[in-house]
């Protein structure tokens, strides 16, 4: 297929065959051929003063008046991305979140990049742009729906919004029936040598240390219900890596030796467990082959499942077998607490708002700030297990209070805006498909960030450089 020819040199070419053609029909040169500058302009349809100032240009560029095809590219075309820094954790998520339901449920009407951005930057001191508000709403699994009317309305992803609904229905009926709920979380603490309390904070009430490239850090473990940490469940360890993200530090090998010897031992029985969907809370225990297995992987699955097919056929026949008898996964976490008579009761990606431990852990990190310590690790862990220890069932009970507030208002903001989603759909025909870009979004004025994906997007810190 012959390369496509754009708008711009075809329109060259147009002008330039017409001045030969001009000179072809007068049997002379219109300039003479001494006068290049002259010639190149009126051939071209502009000024000798154009086309001197597009050589001064390329001059230095190292492709100019070598042989062979080049690229020139177009003044001011490509432009530096700004440099920013962000701080977004999982409550100033969670913040977008509401107001994108208050919108729907409250205001009645369709939020709009604009005028997320005038509440966001009232209400969590938001500093991005429409491009990076826009990256901020895609990683919480929303997208803008257009139909016919060229309305565009501002959808959550389907799983994800049930998912929340699953969970909230669930959590109610456990504690109608007096089940105990026990919620997990891992955090991490800076050694605390030159830490101060900053009004933007990793969580509620947090800290941000002054100079974490030098400072300590302490990787932490816990479980709590309405009446306290659970005993001996405390899991404190120094990071023995550089990583901006704790996670790092933490993974399946650790998390179930924990589960095992400090969680299951101290349980009530018959309890809930709470957590998020780190890679390290969800490794399945039945996988099955992808298309990046080899085909012998592939026909062995099928061949212990018992399901008939040809060894014969494709990787990808064979695949497609695969994935119409996919099993539900299964992850190592879950069945260990479902064989000690527990359920494992998972929150949605980036609800953070749901978990008091959450919570519990701003608390504490603004009672370390607070006080001097010395830099010995011992001096360090032993200051984090006093304010452990400071924690009170009543602190608890508060954090937890506020957690059940919250599900009960996203359980109203959901049926509000479900009861109102025909209203809102009508503007949308069903045959629409959804877009990832704003209608109102361009290139002016936009801040172009790459934000860091992860498993489920779900307990993310956001660390400056990762918007910049």
């Amino acid at each position: 297929m012959p390369k496509a020819v754009k708008s711009a040199k075809r329109q060259a070419i147009i002008e330039v065959y017409a001045f030969c053609e001009r000179e072809k029909t007068q049997k002379n040169l219109i300039i003479p051929l001494a006068q290049v500058r002259a010639r190149v302009a009126a051939m071209t349809n502009v000024s000798e003063a154009t086309v001197t100032r597009i050589l001064r240009q390329e001059r230095d560029n190292s492709s100019f008046c070598k042989p062979g095809p080049s690229r020139v590219p177009t003044p001011g075309k490509k432009r530096p991305n700004r440099a920013m820094n962000i701080n977004l954790d999982q409550f100033d998520l969670c913040a977008i979140r509401h107001k994108i339901m208050s919108f729907y449920s409250v205001r009645k009407e369709i939020p709009t990049l604009n005028k997320l951005l005038v509440e966001l930057r009232k209400e969590i001191n938001f500093e991005g742009g429409r491009t990076t508000l826009w990256k901020i709403l895609k990683r919480l699994g929303y997208k803008y729906k257009s139909g016919q009317s060229n309305r565009k309305v501002l959808i959550e992803r389907t799983d994800i919004a049930a998912w929340r609904f699953n969970y909230l229905n669930q959590i109610k009926e456990y504690r109608a029936e007096g089940r105990t709920i026990v919620y997990l979380d891992e955090t991490f603490i800076y050694s605390l040598k030159g830490a101060k309390v900053s009004e933007t904070s990793e969580f509620e009430d947090g800290v941000l240390i002054t100079d974490t490239g030098t400072a300590k850090r302490w990787i932490i473990a816990h479980a709590g219900t309405a009446q306290g940490f659970i005993n001996n469940a405390l899991l404190l360890f120094k990071s023995q890596t550089k990583l901006s993200d704790y996670h790092g530090d933490m993974n399946s090998v650790k998390f179930i030796d924990w589960l095992e010897n400090q969680v299951l031992p101290n349980l009530l029985p018959n309890c809930v467990i709470v957590m998020d969907n780190e890679p390290y809370h969800t490794i399945q225990i039945n996988k099955v082959p992808n298309m990046s297995s080899s085909k012998t992987d592939m026909i062995e699955w099928l061949y212990n499942k018992g399901l008939p097919f040809s060894p014969n056929v494709s990787k990808t026949v064979l695949y497609k077998l695969i994935k119409e008898n996919k099993p539900e996964p299964l992850y190592k976490a879950d069945e260990l607490l479902k064989a000690h008579g527990h359920i494992v009761l998972r929150l949605p990606p980036h609800h953070a708002d749901l978990n008091p431990l959450e919570l519990i852990w701003g608390v504490m990190k603004r009672q370390l700030a607070e006080k001097k310590v010395g830099q010995t690790d011992g001096q360090v862990e032993s200051l984090i297990k006093e304010t452990f220890d400071t924690v009170n069932d009543d602190l608890w009970e508060e954090k937890c209070s506020l957690v059940i507030k919250t599900e009960e208002d996203y359980r109203e903001k959901d049926k509000i805006i479900d009861e109102a989603s025909d209203n809102f759909m009508s503007w949308v025909s069903s045959g629409s498909e959804e877009s990832d870009s704003d209608s109102e979004l361009s290139s002016n004025n936009e801040d172009s960030h790459n934000m860091i994906p992860r498993h489920l997007f779900d307990h993310t810190y956001l660390p400056k450089e990762a918007l910049s």
